[in-house]
């Protein structure tokens, strides 16, 4: 079973095409490879492994930053760029949003981190939705991040 942000990522990793559209053709076996891999025996005792080496707290993987400073930064930067003022950030306003925070992001994070703000999906995040679920899930994505960074030089 997949959790829902692995769900996410395995959508948001998907190959775009120039016109921004997802080619079934190409996202099918990049998907079917992704699951095979995600519940492999040898993959789940791997991340396993990994995941007891790396210890990481997360101010350490926050860049040093405080839980309560990051959500005062959270709200800050939402009525910042909810540039329609209607208390909601739509798509773009939400991308905007997550690259003046200078978290190193991928766009596929960002759009497997909107999917994951939206709880009731209507394409929009309000103000509550956004600071509920963005400590959570940027603390999961930098940790995923230290874990490859720290599998690569293991």
């Amino acid at each position: 079973m997949l959790s829902r942000m692995q769900a996410n990522a395995m959508v948001a990793a998907a190959p775009e095409e120039e016109d921004g559209t997802i080619s079934v053709d190409k996202f099918v076996p990049a998907a079917v490879a992704m699951l095979r891999a995600l519940s492999a025996p040898s993959a789940v005792s791997e991340r396993a492994r990994m995941l007891e080496r790396a210890d990481f707290t997360p101010i350490e993987l926050m860049g040093g930053r405080e839980r309560a400073a990051m959500e005062a930064n959270f709200v800050d930067a939402f009525l910042k760029y909810d540039v329609d003022k209607n208390h909601f950030l739509d798509e773009n306003e939400f991308e905007l949003c997550l690259n003046s925070a200078a978290l190193g992001l991928e766009r596929h994070e960002m759009y497997a981190l909107m999917g994951l703000a939206d709880h009731n999906s209507d394409g929009q995040i309000d103000v509550k939705e956004f600071v509920a679920c963005a400590y959570a899930h940027l603390l999961h994505i930098k940790r995923e991040q230290k874990i490859q960074a720290a599998q690569s030089t293991w």
